[in-house]
């Protein structure tokens, strides 16, 4: 099985970063693209339960993680792979399992290998449900001058006059509370690392040495 460790932090924090810096390190694997809030989604799919449904919610959590390959010429193999190893999954009669075993499965199906690390990048900042769920995993949580962050959001929504969503940024001013209230809860725990994007733009080199040197 796989053991994890999750990006998390508020949009527009820098998670996408520092999972392209860390991607290609050769004792682990990294699922592509920012794969939306696994755990809300799994929490929203199955009745607040953090145990997969495997009749209810397969299918869609299955297309949260294979849609991030959808550019990529291996794709409908990519989507083959997971979908055999869940058939194999429901054909011996396991009709539900932990959000746990489920993301492991999908890494075992992506990267062709039983066991290993991966590194799944979220859009979210839930550090404490996170480690209720996977217990075992580590955490990078990112965080930013709220000013900017902000600022960024804008600028990249808002580029695109469509995109506009009436409160939207009242959401994104509560989610960036949020992060930084997490942030503050687990700065001192040993499976999570707070990473401010400033230190990682001036600092890259060391920041990152100190996330492999804690976490592998």
């Amino acid at each position: 099985m796989f053991n994890f460790i999750f990006i998390t932090g508020a949009g527009r924090c820098g998670s996408n970063l520092i999972r392209g810096l860390i991607d290609g390190h050769s004792t682990i694997d990294v699922i592509a693209g920012e794969s939306t809030n696994y755990l809300g989604l799994v929490l929203n799919y199955n009745g607040l339960s953090t145990r997969v449904d495997l009749t209810l919610s397969k299918g869609a959590l299955i297309e949260e993680f294979t849609a991030e390959y959808r550019d990529d010429d291996d794709y409908e193999e990519i989507k083959a792979r997971v979908n055999r190893a869940f058939s194999k999954i429901t054909n011996a009669g396991q009709t539900t399992l932990s959000a746990q075993d489920f993301l492991s499965n999908i890494c075992a199906a992506i990267f062709m290998k039983e066991s290993g690390i991966a590194v799944v990048n979220l859009a979210d900042e839930n550090i404490s449900g996170l480690l209720e769920a996977f217990p075992n995993s580590k955490i990078i949580h990112m965080i930013r001058n709220p000013m900017t962050q902000l600022n960024s959001r804008y600028l990249f929504r808002y580029r695109i006059p469509s995109n506009y969503r009436s409160g939207e940024f009242g959401y994104a001013l509560l989610r960036n509370y949020n992060s930084f209230l997490q942030a503050n809860t687990y700065r001192d725990h040993k499976q999570v690392k707070v990473v401010r994007l400033e230190d990682l733009q001036k600092h890259t080199e060391n920041v990152i040495a100190d996330i492999f040197e804690s976490f592998l």
